[in-house]
């Protein structure tokens, strides 16, 4: 199992949590995990499950590396979408 520490931090309304992805001396996966402090329990426990299936899902090593203008045209597309 990976080592993951958790922090609660109060973080914008529409974030329940993230997770950050580094490397230990050996080179091994750590993560943090982020939770909103400003969550009820129930939505706090529904982000971290959240959170630990993105990392025991192997998506940190799927991540690719894309331009900021890839990146912008996600969101203009996104944005199109639902208007």
């Amino acid at each position: 199992m990976e080592r993951v520490k958790v922090i609660f931090r109060d973080c914008p309304c529409d974030i329940d949590g993230y997770t950050v992805q580094g490397f230990d001396d050996d080179g091994q996966p750590c993560y943090t995990i982020i939770i909103n402090a400003r969550l009820s329990d129930e939505r706090q426990r529904a982000a971290y499950y959240h959170e630990m299936l993105h990392i025991e899902d192997g998506d940190f090593d799927r991540v690719k590396e894309v331009g900021v203008n890839e990146v912008e045209n996600d969101v203009r597309k996104v944005k199109f979408d639902f208007a």
